[in-house]
């Protein structure tokens, strides 16, 4: 570029403090406050430097009567392009003087330190850490050093605190991708930690183009678009570290379960091998951070996590609504598993229960030979009476049309049964709500489904027992279901009901066999110890007719009379509850017990009852008017739960009338002395306090 001067003299268009002035083509920043920089800067003589001298080389050669075209100054060229702003200048100054690579660098390093690996070796910072790490300090000197001209309005609570307008995960991010000072531009755009995570919104192969990332969660959230394409991916991949999930407790007004993309990092410290394999999901033993999670502190943060094999919504609905209402206050029970919360990874579902030591089998597989005393004998009993309460409770359910239930199951209503309604409240919109009872079936009773947690208000401190696993339960208007329409059907035979081979319908009194199967196991273990349970198991073990002649270990055998296939109780079940009565360990008790399993649980049934026989209105007012009421199978009386639950009431009035204990349901010991909630009573107290229990 050429300049044409023009004969004048121009020696008074020079700058007269162009020497004052500061050395732009130097890369060092001058000293100083950024005002005096401020100032200098905006001082109007000092922005014509260039071009006064310029024109003061031209007019030296007009002086000597030529005219001439002067090329512009190399120097003054490389002055005009690096003019600086005062915006840019402050920037300069705040990066030379302000303490930057030292807290960056040290924040950086507490997050590092703080990161947890998991079960699967990959990183987390717990919520705690990035809360004590990220503080309202750090954040200004960001928002300082990045000279966001509203820092002051931005340095209020909300931007540090943990309501939405925080912004902490996002900073602790930026530190991560070693770019904390596009905090200013989340800021700017108000993109805070409630709009994470954040997903990119296009692509291209140009590794030169960055993408659009937006918020997930918030269609309305403005997209954040970072310079580099690289600096998009890092953010992408960093925010998980700091995006673990909280697990909450389900409650009877609020559902907990949450979905989670499968990038997103679950906070389990460790986790074992799978635990128990069933055939519809495994169960793993897993340590959850307690940052993440409010689920109870009872077990130290270790909990069993369910993972159902299959990948079916319905299903997963079904078993998790199940679950859900047995699990709420008001049909909790005492024998019943309790589900904590549940959530989706990826496509993967999975429940949250309470961590178990061991289900029966093991407990048994655990103590070879049983410990003596009456305490185990006592608390056996009380956890038969427990499971059969808690089965019947199920049987025979109780609940509101309109529910969750009547969806998930594809209920309708029963017309014939509308007399029958109990009207129990009117909610909020007017609307009558009727009490109903469902009959429900849990469908898979076995000594793997029933968990042993440890009690300290258990007689002899012996622990609690409770049924699990209610993957193949069913809920119905009537007591029969369509065996062709069951969906899941279990992975074992050995408790299976011989109706289930007569082709008869699933009905409640399938669990009470099942129920009745375990009982007779555990009164084995109870008197020979886990040796006998087996010697049991392959005593059982005869061909079956319907299994292509493979022996089998069920509790019945099928045989032909009269070209008619019927079925009986194997010899070998007969012969066990004969020889146990002849056992030391076998008291009064016990011998009652066996025949209860014997007389009214294992009984064969021949003929099933017909759907005809299951819709008449006479067998849903006998089924829908006594809730005790016995299932009546071809002529043979299998008892109710509520029966059986009665009936072990009146065997542990035995015991107690022989050993003169007095049971106070009520009772919790007040310290770790007494040694279970039954009380010594004195012979000479004994009929007062049998008068209190009144017996029936």
């Amino acid at each position: 570029m050429q300049t044409r001067v023009p004969q004048q003299d121009a020696t008074q268009q020079l700058c007269p403090r162009s020497e004052q002035s500061p050395d732009v083509e130097s890369n060092q920043v001058p000293s100083g406050s950024p005002d005096d920089m401020h100032l200098s800067s905006r001082d109007p003589t000092c922005s014509n430097t260039n071009h006064a001298i310029a024109e003061s080389d031209g007019a030296r050669n007009e002086a000597l009567g030529e005219e001439t075209t002067v090329p512009a100054s190399p120097r003054a060229s490389n002055m005009r392009k690096n003019v600086v702003s005062p915006v840019l200048f402050i920037q300069k100054w705040a990066r030379t003087y302000l303490p930057r690579d030292a807290p960056t660098t040290q924040l950086r390093k507490k997050l590092a330190e703080a990161t947890i690996k998991t079960h699967r070796q990959l990183k987390f910072i717990p919520r705690s850490h990035v809360k004590k790490i990220v503080t309202a300090e750090a954040v200004q000197i960001e928002l300082d050093r990045s000279n966001y001209p509203t820092f002051r309005r931005i340095h209020r609570d909300p931007v540090t605190t943990d309501d939405y307008s925080a912004y902490r995960k996002i900073l602790a991010i930026l530190y991560l991708i070693k770019k904390p000072s596009k905090i200013r531009m989340f800021v700017q755009y108000g993109v805070c930690d409630k709009d994470l995570p954040l997903v990119k919104c296009n692509s291209s192969n140009n590794p030169y183009y960055s993408p659009e990332l937006r918020s997930r969660n918030n269609h309305l959230a403005q997209p954040i678009i970072f310079r580099r394409r690289d600096y998009a991916d890092d953010f992408l991949e960093k925010q998980w570290t700091v995006l673990a999930p909280v697990f909450a407790k389900s409650e009877e007004d609020r559902n907990a379960h949450i979905v989670l993309e499968s990038d997103e990092i679950l906070p389990f410290i460790s986790q074992s091998e799978v635990t128990r394999q069933g055939g519809f999901g495994d169960v793993y033993k897993t340590e959850i951070h307690p940052d993440h999670h409010s689920l109870g502190m009872t077990s130290g943060n270790v909990f069993a996590i369910k993972e159902l094999k299959s990948s079916d919504q319905e299903a997963f609905n079904q078993e998790a609504t199940v679950l859900g209402r047995i699990s709420n206050k008001r049909h909790a029970h005492k024998h019943l598993i309790t589900l904590l919360t549940t959530f989706q990874h990826g496509k993967k579902f999975h429940f949250i229960f309470p961590w178990a030591e061991a289900d029966l089998f093991e407990l048994w597989r655990r103590h070879e030979n049983p410990p003596g005393g009456d305490m185990m004998g006592a608390w056996i009993i009380e956890q038969c009476r427990g499971l059969a309460d808690a089965l019947n409770s199920i049987h025979r359910y109780a609940t509101t049309s309109g529910t969750t239930l009547f969806n998930v199951f594809h209920l309708t209503e029963q017309k014939d049964s509308d007399k029958k309604k109990r009207l129990i409240r009117t909610d909020s919109a007017g609307s009558d709500r009727h009490l109903r009872s469902l009959f429900g079936r849990h469908g898979d009773i076995k000594p793997e489904n029933i968990l042993w947690y440890p009690c300290e208000n258990s007689t002899g401190r012996h622990g609690v027992l409770k049924i699990a696993d209610f993957g193949v339960a069913r809920f119905n208007t009537v007591n029969s279901w369509d065996a062709h329409k069951t969906g899941r059907i279990p992975d074992t035979d050995t408790y299976r009901s011989p109706e289930m081979n007569l082709n008869g319908n699933p009905t409640t009194a399938c669990d009470v066999w099942a129920l009745g199967c375990v009982f007779l196991q555990f009164v084995t273990w109870y008197c020979g110890g886990n040796k006998l349970v087996e010697w049991f198991g392959k005593r059982r073990l005869v061909k079956d007719l319907q299994a292509a002649n493979m022996k089998t270990d069920t509790f019945f055998i099928l045989y032909v009379d009269q070209g008619q296939i019927k079925a009986k109780v194997k010899p070998a079940v007969v012969e066990i509850i004969e020889a146990l009565q002849g056992y030391k360990t076998c008291t009064r008790e016990y011998r009652e017990l066996l025949n209860m399993i014997q007389q009214d649980m294992l009984v064969v049934q021949q003929q099933a009852p017909t759907q005809e026989d299951n819709n008449t209105s006479k067998s849903q007012e006998a089924l829908s008017s006594n809730i005790h009421s016995r299932t009546r199978l071809g002529g043979v009386r299998r008892k109710s739960c509520g029966d059986i639950w009665r009936r072990i009431g009146d065997i542990e009035s035995i015991r107690d009338q022989e050993e003169g204990l007095t049971r106070i349901d009520t009772f919790v010991p007040a310290s770790p002395v007494a040694e279970s909630h039954y009380m010594w009573s004195s012979k000479t107290h004994l009929a007062s306090a049998m008068n209190a229990l009144e017996i029936s």
